[in-house]
Protein backbone atom coordinates (compact mmCIF):
# COMPACT_ATOMS: atom_id res chain seq x y z
CA UNK A 1 0.00 0.00 0.00
CA UNK A 2 2.94 2.30 0.39
CA UNK A 3 5.18 3.68 -2.31
CA UNK A 4 8.30 4.94 -0.33
CA UNK A 5 8.96 3.87 3.23
CA UNK A 6 11.89 5.75 5.24
CA UNK A 7 12.88 5.39 8.73
CA UNK A 8 12.63 8.62 10.10
CA UNK A 9 16.24 10.30 12.28
CA UNK A 10 17.32 13.32 13.02
CA UNK A 11 18.39 13.82 9.32
CA UNK A 12 14.41 13.81 8.29
CA UNK A 13 12.90 14.79 11.71
CA UNK A 14 12.30 18.09 9.71
CA UNK A 15 10.04 16.90 7.02
CA UNK A 16 6.52 18.42 7.25
CA UNK A 17 3.24 16.52 7.90
CA UNK A 18 -0.24 17.88 6.77
CA UNK A 19 -3.49 16.80 7.41
CA UNK A 20 -4.29 13.05 5.96
CA UNK A 21 -6.52 14.42 3.32
CA UNK A 22 -3.65 16.13 2.08
CA UNK A 23 -2.12 12.69 0.56
CA UNK A 24 -3.22 10.77 -2.62
CA UNK A 25 -3.34 7.52 -0.91
CA UNK A 26 -5.53 8.65 1.64
CA UNK A 27 -8.48 9.79 -0.47
CA UNK A 28 -7.81 7.12 -3.06
CA UNK A 29 -6.74 3.68 -1.83
CA UNK A 30 -9.63 1.43 -2.36
CA UNK A 31 -8.45 -1.42 -0.04
CA UNK A 32 -7.00 -0.55 3.57
CA UNK A 33 -6.59 -3.56 6.59
CA UNK A 34 -7.74 -2.55 9.59
CA UNK A 35 -7.94 -4.79 12.95
CA UNK A 36 -10.85 -5.99 15.08
CA UNK A 37 -11.03 -3.23 17.55
CA UNK A 38 -12.18 -0.61 14.52
CA UNK A 39 -14.34 -2.97 12.76
CA UNK A 40 -17.74 -1.86 14.24
CA UNK A 41 -17.08 1.60 13.94
CA UNK A 42 -15.92 1.52 10.01
CA UNK A 43 -18.82 -1.27 9.43
CA UNK A 44 -21.13 2.28 9.41
CA UNK A 45 -19.10 3.39 6.06
CA UNK A 46 -17.83 0.24 4.31
CA UNK A 47 -18.31 -3.34 3.81
CA UNK A 48 -15.56 -4.99 6.68
CA UNK A 49 -14.32 -8.15 4.58
CA UNK A 50 -11.15 -10.34 3.71
CA UNK A 51 -8.58 -10.93 1.55
CA UNK A 52 -5.68 -13.21 0.60
CA UNK A 53 -2.49 -12.18 0.33
CA UNK A 54 0.44 -14.00 -0.62
CA UNK A 55 1.55 -14.47 2.75
CA UNK A 56 -2.01 -15.03 4.71
CA UNK A 57 -5.32 -13.38 5.03
CA UNK A 58 -6.20 -10.19 6.67
CA UNK A 59 -9.59 -8.07 7.17
CA UNK A 60 -10.05 -4.99 4.96
CA UNK A 61 -12.58 -2.25 4.25
CA UNK A 62 -12.99 -1.96 0.08
CA UNK A 63 -14.12 1.70 0.38
CA UNK A 64 -14.94 2.18 -3.44
CA UNK A 65 -15.87 -0.30 -6.25
CA UNK A 66 -13.81 2.47 -8.68
CA UNK A 67 -10.17 1.54 -8.48
CA UNK A 68 -9.50 5.42 -8.84
CA UNK A 69 -10.79 5.99 -5.10
CA UNK A 70 -13.86 8.22 -6.58
CA UNK A 71 -17.07 7.70 -5.08
CA UNK A 72 -16.69 6.95 -2.31
CA UNK A 73 -19.89 7.02 0.71
CA UNK A 74 -20.55 10.31 1.57
CA UNK A 75 -18.39 12.10 4.00
CA UNK A 76 -15.91 10.12 3.08
CA UNK A 77 -12.85 10.36 2.96
CA UNK A 78 -12.52 13.71 5.25
CA UNK A 79 -14.91 12.67 7.59
CA UNK A 80 -11.92 11.07 10.44
CA UNK A 81 -14.17 8.48 11.66
CA UNK A 82 -14.16 6.82 7.92
CA UNK A 83 -10.60 6.62 7.88
CA UNK A 84 -8.98 3.50 9.63
CA UNK A 85 -6.49 3.68 11.61
CA UNK A 86 -3.87 2.75 9.01
CA UNK A 87 -5.06 5.93 7.17
CA UNK A 88 -5.13 8.23 10.38
CA UNK A 89 -1.79 7.01 11.00
CA UNK A 90 -0.48 8.22 7.37
CA UNK A 91 1.93 9.23 6.42
CA UNK A 92 3.50 7.50 9.28
CA UNK A 93 3.32 3.34 8.54
CA UNK A 94 1.00 1.67 11.02
CA UNK A 95 1.99 -1.64 10.04
CA UNK A 96 5.88 -1.03 11.43
CA UNK A 97 4.88 1.21 14.51
CA UNK A 98 7.50 0.58 17.06
CA UNK A 99 8.54 2.49 20.00
CA UNK A 100 12.15 2.10 18.85
CA UNK A 101 11.75 3.35 15.51
CA UNK A 102 9.41 5.79 13.25
CA UNK A 103 8.74 4.76 9.59
CA UNK A 104 7.18 7.59 6.95
CA UNK A 105 5.78 6.96 3.56
CA UNK A 106 8.15 9.31 1.82
CA UNK A 107 5.53 10.77 -0.66
CA UNK A 108 4.70 15.02 -0.87
CA UNK A 109 0.96 16.14 0.13
CA UNK A 110 0.00 17.20 -3.10
CA UNK A 111 -3.25 19.14 -1.52
CA UNK A 112 -1.94 20.82 1.51
CA UNK A 113 -4.34 23.22 3.09
CA UNK A 114 -1.55 24.73 5.62
CA UNK A 115 1.93 25.05 6.52
CA UNK A 116 1.76 21.39 8.56
CA UNK A 117 4.04 20.48 10.91
CA UNK A 118 7.28 19.42 11.51
CA UNK A 119 7.48 15.07 12.47
CA UNK A 120 10.18 16.32 15.28
CA UNK A 121 10.57 19.28 17.22
CA UNK A 122 14.15 20.62 17.93
CA UNK A 123 14.60 18.12 20.85
CA UNK A 124 14.05 15.54 18.80
CA UNK A 125 10.44 14.61 20.35
CA UNK A 126 7.43 14.00 17.79
CA UNK A 127 5.39 17.40 17.41
CA UNK A 128 1.81 17.41 18.27
CA UNK A 129 0.79 16.83 14.97
CA UNK A 130 3.25 13.48 14.45
CA UNK A 131 2.13 12.20 18.10
CA UNK A 132 -1.34 12.19 16.57
CA UNK A 133 -0.63 9.77 14.00
CA UNK A 134 1.72 7.71 15.98
CA UNK A 135 -1.48 7.09 18.61
CA UNK A 136 -3.46 5.49 15.41
CA UNK A 137 -0.27 3.74 14.46
CA UNK A 138 -0.28 2.17 18.76
CA UNK A 139 -3.49 1.19 18.37
CA UNK A 140 -3.03 -0.52 14.73
CA UNK A 141 -0.69 -2.21 16.42
CA UNK A 142 -2.56 -2.96 19.45
CA UNK A 143 -4.98 -5.14 17.68
CA UNK A 144 -3.18 -6.67 15.33
CA UNK A 145 -2.29 -9.97 17.33
CA UNK A 146 -5.65 -10.64 18.10
CA UNK A 147 -6.91 -9.69 14.38
CA UNK A 148 -4.58 -12.39 13.25
CA UNK A 149 -5.68 -14.97 15.69
CA UNK A 150 -9.47 -14.20 14.86
CA UNK A 151 -8.36 -14.40 11.06
CA UNK A 152 -6.35 -17.81 11.60
CA UNK A 153 -9.28 -19.64 13.78
CA UNK A 154 -11.57 -18.80 10.72
CA UNK A 155 -9.07 -19.84 7.74
CA UNK A 156 -8.06 -23.05 9.27
CA UNK A 157 -11.71 -23.99 9.61
CA UNK A 158 -12.39 -22.93 5.65
CA UNK A 159 -14.84 -19.96 6.67
CA UNK A 160 -13.91 -17.94 3.70
CA UNK A 161 -15.97 -17.84 0.65
CA UNK A 162 -15.88 -15.24 -2.78
CA UNK A 163 -17.30 -12.37 -2.41
CA UNK A 164 -16.75 -10.93 -6.15
CA UNK A 165 -18.89 -7.76 -6.92
CA UNK A 166 -19.27 -6.30 -10.31
CA UNK A 167 -21.33 -3.30 -11.76
CA UNK A 168 -21.79 -2.01 -15.02
CA UNK A 169 -21.83 1.55 -15.42
CA UNK A 170 -21.87 3.59 -18.18
CA UNK A 171 -18.04 3.77 -18.91
CA UNK A 172 -17.73 0.04 -18.54
CA UNK A 173 -17.78 -2.66 -16.51
CA UNK A 174 -16.29 -2.66 -12.61
CA UNK A 175 -14.51 -5.35 -11.07
CA UNK A 176 -13.61 -6.07 -7.20
CA UNK A 177 -11.99 -9.40 -6.71
CA UNK A 178 -9.97 -11.24 -4.48
CA UNK A 179 -12.46 -10.24 -1.53
CA UNK A 180 -13.71 -12.99 0.74
CA UNK A 181 -16.81 -13.16 3.10
CA UNK A 182 -17.58 -15.73 6.10
CA UNK A 183 -19.90 -18.78 5.33
CA UNK A 184 -22.66 -17.47 6.88
CA UNK A 185 -23.54 -20.84 7.13
CA UNK A 186 -20.91 -20.68 9.52
CA UNK A 187 -21.57 -18.45 11.94
CA UNK A 188 -24.90 -20.14 12.79
CA UNK A 189 -23.59 -23.38 12.91
CA UNK A 190 -21.82 -24.98 16.11
CA UNK A 191 -18.32 -24.09 15.52
CA UNK A 192 -19.36 -20.79 15.73
CA UNK A 193 -19.51 -21.45 19.82
CA UNK A 194 -16.25 -22.73 19.91
CA UNK A 195 -14.97 -18.83 18.08
CA UNK A 196 -17.28 -17.53 21.05
CA UNK A 197 -15.33 -18.73 24.00
CA UNK A 198 -12.59 -18.55 22.50
CA UNK A 199 -12.52 -14.48 21.27
CA UNK A 200 -15.16 -13.67 23.62
CA UNK A 201 -16.81 -9.77 23.17
CA UNK A 202 -13.93 -8.85 20.96
CA UNK A 203 -14.42 -12.03 18.33
CA UNK A 204 -18.29 -11.12 18.98
CA UNK A 205 -17.78 -7.72 17.49
CA UNK A 206 -15.64 -8.71 14.70
CA UNK A 207 -18.22 -11.25 13.36
CA UNK A 208 -21.25 -8.83 13.97
CA UNK A 209 -19.48 -6.04 12.11
CA UNK A 210 -18.98 -8.53 8.96
CA UNK A 211 -22.15 -9.40 8.84
CA UNK A 212 -24.00 -6.01 9.21
CA UNK A 213 -21.52 -4.38 7.19
CA UNK A 214 -22.16 -6.19 4.11
CA UNK A 215 -25.18 -4.23 3.26
CA UNK A 216 -23.04 -1.48 3.13
CA UNK A 217 -21.62 -2.91 -0.45
CA UNK A 218 -25.59 -1.11 -1.86
CA UNK A 219 -24.21 1.83 -1.18
CA UNK A 220 -21.01 1.58 -2.91
CA UNK A 221 -23.09 0.40 -5.94
CA UNK A 222 -25.55 3.63 -5.45
CA UNK A 223 -22.35 5.97 -5.71
CA UNK A 224 -20.26 4.56 -8.16
CA UNK A 225 -23.61 4.47 -10.68
CA UNK A 226 -23.86 8.22 -9.59
CA UNK A 227 -19.90 8.89 -9.80
CA UNK A 228 -20.52 7.61 -13.57
CA UNK A 229 -23.53 9.26 -14.68
CA UNK A 230 -22.11 12.54 -13.56
CA UNK A 231 -19.16 11.73 -15.72
CA UNK A 232 -21.09 11.09 -18.52
CA UNK A 233 -22.94 14.02 -18.10
CA UNK A 234 -20.07 16.30 -18.07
Amino acid sequence: MYACPILIGPSTGHRRIFAQIAYPLVREAQIVPLVYTEALDLAAWFPVVWQRTAESWRPVVLRTLRADGAAQPHGSPRAQTSLPLCLRAYPFIAERASREALWIDDIPADEPTNVGSAILDERGFPTRGAEQRLHASYLFQAGLAGTERITRFLAEREAFQPWPLELEVSDGNLQVEGLFVVDPALIESRAMKSFTLEFGVAGARMISAHAISLYRAATLFQRARQWSAQERAA
